[in-house]
């Protein structure tokens, strides 16, 4: 993992030659020879091979929170196929080094079929919460496409940091250029990597789904007792010497199994500042505390090429807002029909229209001519529409550094709207607080978990 934060630049590698158990990571490697194979299949086709995926793919692999809302069989396809695509070289790096640094330790103990199932589980809480947190960190997720196997990874180090907190990691800080590197437990590390997704998640700091590294990490941390109590491992000649000293004599040579006191309080502190988030989140959505919005499912035909897309309108004090599309002709299209999705004049009624009008795309005029069918709802906001869009396109011109309008496109469209049943986010948020609440014990009862236990204490943070 790297962290840039002005010119400090954060690394970790591993402290230590250690592996778990006698079984090869196998799991681990097929994971990342899988998300590396779909990674190069989604970049080629894009206008940088190899350095980010094409924006199609992202659409069609990615998942929308959406999809639960308008077509629930997509919904649960796109939860997996979303775990496996990236969206450039520098998020499937760190992904797949995170995963190869924890995971190919923790499955060694765990074993192939459970480390497999705790990947999985831990990517379907991420999506949870992910989906759960949008009452609260706001609707503009709704529409966007998740991708990466970033909740999936935080599972395996949720439960790494309560079944081996005790192994080392390297933390180099870059100063410019000057390295300055110390030894840190992953309990610590990762304690203090949780916080940080949990706070940014509470800033809705864009571009990073936190919450949904929150819900992986979190469903870690709850399926690590399960995980423990499938390991069988015999203490060491030691390990049984200084569990009689300290039982026959009260001697104490090394320290307790599991995680430290303090990191027991943190870990709780911030589950119930995540449970408490979600808990709030119901209770907007149950009492419709929330901007009311509507979803167009949008699909765009420009010489036989078909685009296809969600974008979200909205109507406050009189005016209509929407959201953006990263496909082209659906960006365009809603552009241009934006003076008549909305027409109080025409509430109620189906209309066959043809107009002639102008909109303004950078500042410049762009002529529009609509031929189709409207249908407006009660309050005069676009239920359904059909027909064609003639427009010219406004292009930047590099040479000039202005922009200029192209050539004219037809685009044959079909516009439907459906509705968002706020009481699915109250059961999701339900659902979301009650993984962090079960995880609460878990947490309480870390030394059940805890599966190797080092003697010596960490060099800084003692008490993590």
């Amino acid at each position: 993992m790297t962290l840039k934060l002005g010119v400090i630049l954060l690394a970790v590698f591993p402290g230590e030659e250690f592996r778990g158990g006698k079984l090869k990571p196998i799991v681990t490697i097929i994971l990342i020879a899988i998300n590396v194979a779909v990674y190069l299949y989604t970049s080629f086709s894009s206008n940088l091979p190899l350095l980010e995926s094409s924006d199609e793919s992202i659409m069609q692999l990615g998942f929308k929170p959406i999809y639960i809302f308008t077509n629930p069989a997509e919904a649960l396809i796109k939860v997996f196929t979303s775990m496996f695509v990236h969206a450039d070289i520098f998020h499937i790096f760190f992904n797949m080094y995170f995963l190869w640094l924890f995971g190919s330790r923790l499955e060694g103990f765990i074993g192939h079929k459970r480390y497999l199932a705790l990947y999985l589980l831990s990517g379907i809480s991420a999506v949870l919460f992910h989906v759960a947190f949008i009452p609260v960190g706001g609707y503009d997720s709704l529409l966007v496409p998740a991708v990466g196997a970033s909740g999936a990874i935080s599972g395996v180090l949720g439960a790494y940091l309560l079944m081996l907190p005790y192994t080392r990691l390297v933390v180099c800080m870059f100063f410019i250029l000057l390295p300055f590197c110390f030894r840190l437990s992953a309990a610590a590390f990762l304690i203090l990597w949780f916080a940080e997704q949990v706070i940014y998640g509470y800033m809705r700091l864009g571009g990073v789904a936190y919450f949904a590294h929150v819900g992986g990490f979190v469903m870690g941390i709850l399926l690590a007792p399960w995980l423990a109590r499938c390991v069988s491992r015999k203490p060491s000649f030691l390990e049984n010497f200084y569990r009689y000293l300290n039982e026959l004599y009260g001697i104490q040579i090394i320290r307790p199994r599991g995680i430290g006191r303090t990191t027991k309080v943190i870990l709780m502190i911030l589950l119930i500042l995540v449970a408490g988030g979600f808990i709030y989140g119901a209770y907007l959505t149950s009492s419709q505390q929330v901007q009311p919005f509507h979803v167009l499912d949008v699909y765009a035909t420009v010489e036989n090429v078909l685009q296809r897309d969600q974008v979200a309108l909205t109507v406050e004090d009189g005016q209509l807002s929407f959201s953006t599309s990263q496909l082209t002709y659906v960006r365009i299209l809603v552009n241009r029909l934006t003076p008549i999705l909305y027409d109080k004049s025409n509430a109620g009624n189906s209309v066959n229209r043809t107009l002639e009008y102008t909109t303004i795309v950078n500042n410049i005029k762009v002529p529009v001519v609509f031929q189709g069918v409207i249908q407006y709802d009660n309050e005069g906001l676009v239920v359904y529409a059909s027909g064609t869009v003639q427009s010219r396109v406004v292009q930047y011109d590099t040479r000039t550094g202005r922009y200029v309008l192209s050539d004219y496109i037809t685009i044959d469209f079909t516009l439907d709207r459906s509705e968002v049943e706020y009481s699915v986010f109250t059961v999701l948020c339900f659902a979301a607080a009650s993984i962090g609440v079960f995880a609460v014990p878990a947490v309480l009862k870390a030394e059940e978990a805890t599966i190797f236990t080092r003697p010596e204490f960490p060099e800084i943070f003692p008490y993590i």
